[in-house]
């Protein structure tokens, strides 16, 4: 067994292990219970129910929605997750429906609107993505491309693509790629040349926070309760992994978070650290790169980390490196 797997196993009675993830399964949500029927609720492609207080709202203007609230109850894309036809990918997760072969060639993100905004493809109202919603089909088991052979065609998915999330730090003009060799986020400049994927379907609708304590805060959308702080020092993968599973805060089961997990707190609207709610994380806890359990493309001696600065340039370290810790519990 590795050093990886001996670590998951403390304290924990089940552990599941996979190439592209490790994470504690069935983690005990009790201290931070999602209210009965307030569960989540994945939005549906055709837009779905909505809550009352977007019902004016045009779709449209819900389409720069940045942060993720959809549940993620399994680890990382599989073949079940995706329902296929012969040109769509429907993501059983987020209900996002994707074009299953990418348009060819690169263009500029106006280009890109527009040819999203014509596509008819078993449907309308196609749209390029945003920044989390093209990081959802992100596959860390696999690199070039990073994302599931069996569900999209094409030979050259390793491309960068473009997403409509502005960069905070330029919103007039420059914007989020999703690079789909290692599945690496980066703002370009609107007017470079890119490939898109169109999606359809809207974000989840905006109430997020519940069960919210002075230590643990739950994401109504994901089922997943957080602490509200870091663990108070950076430290290596390993020692994470330990720490997360030894945590007594508020008697939950805690496990050091998925690379997906970890990226639903991102909020690229910040144009400033932190990036991520302030109102439940606060604004001076460490905020740079962040551990997940998430193996880089199979690579044992790297892990995924977050990084909750602006740049969010950092994409993967070496597990003897050092990194800020947030834990997490729930499915």
């Amino acid at each position: 067994m590795s050093l990886r797997g001996a670590a998951l196993l403390v304290g924990v009675s089940l552990v599941t292990v996979a190439c592209s993830d490790l994470r504690v399964a069935d983690g005990d949500t009790s201290a931070s219970p999602i209210p009965e029927g307030d569960a989540p609720t994945p939005q549906m492609p055709d837009g779905g129910d909505r809550d009352d207080a977007d019902a004016t709202v045009e779709p449209h203007a819900m389409r720069d929605l940045e942060l993720a609230m959809w549940p993620l109850p399994r680890p990382y894309p599989k073949g079940a997750d995706y329902a296929l036809t012969t040109g769509t990918v429907l993501d059983e997760r987020t209900r996002l429906v994707w074009e299953r072969a990418a348009r060819p060639g690169a263009t500029t993100l106006a280009e890109a609107r527009a040819y999203c905004e014509g596509l008819t493809t078993e449907g309308d109202d196609w749209r390029v993505p945003t920044r989390i919603e093209l990081l959802s089909i992100v596959d860390y088991a696999t690199r070039d491309p990073a994302l599931s052979r069996d569900a999209f065609d094409g030979a050259s998915e390793a491309g960068a693509y473009w997403t409509t999330s502005p960069d905070a730090q330029a919103p007039s003009t420059r914007a989020w790629t999703v690079a789909f060799g290692l599945g690496v986020a980066k703002a370009e400049p609107i007017n470079a040349a890119f490939r898109v994927r169109c999606v359809r379907g809207l974000p989840a609708p905006s109430v997020r926070w519940v069960d919210v304590t002075p230590e643990t805060a739950t994401d109504r959308r994901t089922g997943l309760t957080w602490q509200r702080r870091g663990l108070p020092t950076t430290m290596a993968f390993l020692e994470a992994v330990a720490a997360c599973q030894a945590s007594k805060v508020a008697g939950g089961a805690w496990r050091l978070p998925n690379a997906r997990e970890l990226e639903s707190l991102t909020d690229v609207r910040a144009a400033s650290a932190p990036a991520w709610d302030a109102s439940i994380f606060g604004v001076d806890d460490g905020y740079g790169p962040t551990w997940s359990s998430t193996a880089e493309n199979g690579d044992t001696s790297r892990a995924v980390v977050v990084d909750f600065t602006p740049e969010r340039a950092v994409r993967s370290l070496s597990e003897a490196a050092l990194a800020r810790v947030r834990c997490v519990a729930g499915p």
